[in-house]
């Protein structure tokens, strides 16, 4: 009987649990800063435009007027300027019903999927914008990725977690 009077007398939590509790919450946000806040990278000196293979489409650095379009494609990519925005459109098959839009804001220097025929949802569209060396749009259906100029290192033909 005395065993459990003890018991109900101690306090819910020592002091070495509250210390234990406290440093794990303190890596646990360390750690979430790190991932979530943790520097977006290089700023991105242009645009490219590529297959999932890697192959180039287009092209574009900042300041220029112009972009480039790969000779294979130059039946198949339009630019076309608008109140600060270039407008590169990206056509898939020969009658141009396939497209994606990408606006590049000049004067910001992002660039973000305007619009896509390729599925229901447009996931292209909803992703965040490019504007560091980091960042990258994807639009799997017609196998189009956008990146930083000369930023995509990473290796995309694996499949990954996450």
């Amino acid at each position: 009987m005395s065993r459990i009077e003890e018991i109900k007398k101690r306090k819910p939590f020592a002091i070495w649990d509250l210390l234990i509790y406290g440093i794990l919450i303190a890596v646990i946000l360390l750690l979430f800063g790190i991932f979530v806040f943790g520097g977006s990278g290089k700023a991105a000196d242009g645009i490219q435009i590529t297959n999932l293979d890697g192959k180039l489409i287009y092209s574009y650095e900042y300041g220029k007027p112009k972009g480039k379009i790969a000779l294979e494609w130059q039946d198949r990519v339009e630019e076309k300027q608008e109140e600060g925005t270039l407008l590169v459109t990206v056509y898939f098959d020969a009658e141009k019903k396939d497209y994606n839009v990408l606006a590049i804001d000049l004067e910001k220097k992002t660039a973000k999927m305007r619009d896509a025929n390729c599925s229901f949802r447009k996931d292209c569209t909803n992703t965040k914008a490019v504007t560091s060396e980091r960042d990258i749009i994807v639009c799997l259906p017609h196998k189009l990725k956008v990146c930083a100029l000369g930023g995509e290192k990473e290796d995309l033909s694996k499949p990954s977690l996450g």
